[in-house]
C-alpha cells in the first residue's frame, strides 16, 4: 500500500530545519530525517531537469528559488549581473546552477556573460556621479 505523504513531505521546504533551531524538543532522528527529505527531493528535481531538457546549466532570476533549491541539493550555484532597476538602483541579476563537482562550467557561462553583456558591471547610473560628504 502506498503511503501518503503530508504536505511538507510531498513539497519539503525548510519549514522542518527552521522548527529545529525553534524547537529543544526536536531529536536527531527528525532533524536527519527533514533534512534528507529536502536534500533529496532538490537533488531529483535539479537533475530531473538536467536530464529532460539535456542542459548543463540552469538558468533563471536571481530573485526566484534557484539558489534556495540548489544550496539545499548541495550544488554549485553563482549570480552574473544583468543591470540596475532605474526607480532605486537595486541590482538584479541571473542565478546559474550546475551538477556537483561542475563549477566549471558555472565559470564558462559566467565569462562569457560578462564579454557579451560588459554594461552589467557598471555601476548604477544615481552612483556614477555620486560624490561622498564624507570628505566635505
Amino acid at each position: 500500500m502506498k503511503k501518503l505523504l503530508t504536505s511538507d513531505e510531498e513539497h519539503p521546504g525548510q519549514q522542518a530545519l527552521e522548527g529545529a533551531l525553534k524547537s529543544a524538543n526536536m531529536t536527531d532522528d527528525a532533524y536527519n530525517h527533514g533534512l534528507k527529505l529536502l536534500r533529496g527531493t532538490a537533488t531529483a528535481g535539479i537533475q530531473k531537469t538536467f536530464k529532460d531538457y539535456g542542459v548543463d546549466v540552469i538558468m533563471g532570476p536571481a530573485d526566484a528559488r534557484i539558489a534556495s533549491v540548489a544550496a539545499a541539493a548541495g550544488y554549485p550555484v553563482a549570480t552574473v549581473p544583468l543591470g540596475f532597476a532605474d526607480f532605486n538602483g537595486r541590482a538584479f541579476g541571473m542565478n546559474i546552477l550546475a551538477g556537483p563537482g561542475d563549477e566549471g562550467k558555472i565559470l564558462r557561462v559566467m565569462s562569457a556573460w560578462a564579454v557579451t553583456f560588459p554594461e552589467g558591471r557598471l555601476p548604477p547610473p544615481m552612483l556614477v556621479n555620486w560624490q561622498s560628504t564624507a570628505n566635505m
